[in-house]
């Protein structure tokens, strides 16, 4: 039995297991929202990001802010490794700073859209790699316009606020009871 057209992707492993979920009739679209969701957090929530955020949410509860809070930003990001995530998030923080929004709201609206800019980067990825498996023939046609679908509808349903709430609090496998592994014999994708 082959690995199936995944095997060589560019993806994790996360994602390879939710990308294989969304061809699978077996797994209904709450278990991909879960495995999507958890696949997120994971790619997000690094040691260096988790860094990051507990920095920004120290400097945004101080009671004495700074005059020009933008600079106290900008050396918080400086201060750690960046991501392509964290390079969005102080890109959508300053922009709420240079607003007039308050530090602590900054972070949080710059979240939010973090989260769903990552998430549809991510959704883009993993249609290219479906395109990729249709053009080098490894996944059929009818199942290609299925899974591209399913990829679609899946992240437009993504309860991304639920991410961004783990992501705040830190909480890497917020969603991993409801991705686990089944154990037992009678145990397996909902049906």
């Amino acid at each position: 039995m082959s690995d199936g057209p995944f095997k060589n992707l560019k993806l994790g492993t996360r994602w390879k297991r939710f990308a294989e979920a969304v061809q699978n009739e077996a797994f209904d679209s709450s278990a991909c929202c879960a495995l999507a969701s958890h696949a997120l957090m994971h790619e997000i929530l690094t040691d260096s990001f988790r860094a990051i955020l507990a920095a920004l949410q120290s400097y945004a509860s101080r009671k004495q802010l700074d005059l020009d809070p933008s600079s106290s930003i900008e050396s918080i990001f400086n201060d750690h490794m960046k991501t392509p995530f964290s390079d969005t998030l102080q890109k959508q923080i300053v922009f709420r700073l240079s607003d007039q929004v308050a530090p602590a709201d900054a972070v949080r609206q710059a979240l939010d859209a973090s989260v769903n800019e990552h998430s549809s980067d991510a959704r883009n990825r993993i249609v290219d790699e479906f395109i990729r498996a249709r053009e080098t023939r490894e996944i059929q046609h009818d199942l290609y316009f299925r899974a591209v679908n399913n990829v679609k509808a899946i992240f437009g349903s993504l309860a991304k606020s639920e991410v961004c709430e783990a992501l705040h609090v830190g909480n890497k496998n917020a969603f991993k009871d409801a991705v686990s592994k089944k154990q037992g014999l009678d145990e397996g994708p909902p049906l």
